[in-house]
């Protein structure tokens, strides 16, 4: 029996699609992507339909890497952002979302805080601290979209009892667990 999570950080501009697989054997495979799209020029004021479309092909892109059977753990939208079209992207996010919900996948939530936090021990852990704690144990991560997709992946996978990131360092371990313990999981019984 193999197992999948997918963990989504996505963006406009470079979203981070990373796949944890394991197999019956207890091996973890990571695929990881990222969907770069350009952006609109500084001075450009697009058309509602642009942003549609921009907005489309960016959830089409995501689904269509995401595994049939995974649990997907997906990163929310930040409440405080003031830059980077923060309206439009929780539109890719509630897009992606429902598009996954609808075909069957159990999609959970998590903040940005939660997400580096679980990551690197801290809520405020800049891309560089996240990126080098997720490559302690996934060192060919080396974006930071992907890094938080990986993140992601992997408090999917704590969630279902076989951890692919355990440390050493009994802090962060702890910093881990509170993380988790901030996500509203739902009952994920049967989840291959």
């Amino acid at each position: 029996m193999s197992a999948v999570v997918t963990g989504l950080d996505l963006s406009l501009a470079g979203s981070g699609v990373a796949t944890i697989r394991r197999n019956g054997g207890g091996e973890v495979r990571i695929s990881q992507h990222l969907i770069e799209t350009e952006a609109f020029p500084k001075d450009y004021k697009p058309t509602l339909q642009e942003w549609l479309d921009r907005q489309s092909s960016i959830v089409q892109r995501v689904v269509s890497l995401v595994p049939d059977d995974a649990l997907v753990v997906i990163e929310t939208g930040s409440f405080r952002s003031k830059w980077g079209n923060p309206y439009e992207r929780a539109g890719v996010f509630w897009r992606t979302a429902q598009w996954l919900s609808r075909l069957g996948h159990v999609v959970v939530g998590v903040t940005p805080a939660g997400r580096a936090k679980y990551a690197a021990g801290h809520a405020r852990a800049d891309k560089k601290a996240v990126v080098e704690a997720i490559q302690l144990w996934a060192p060919t991560i080396r974006n930071h979209n992907v890094a938080d997709a990986a993140a992601l992946a992997a408090m999917g996978w704590r969630h279902l009892g076989a951890p692919v990131d355990l440390s050493l360092d009994g802090v962060l371990e702890r910093k881990k667990n509170e993380a988790m313990r901030a996500v509203r999981w739902p009952i994920t019984e049967g989840v291959k």
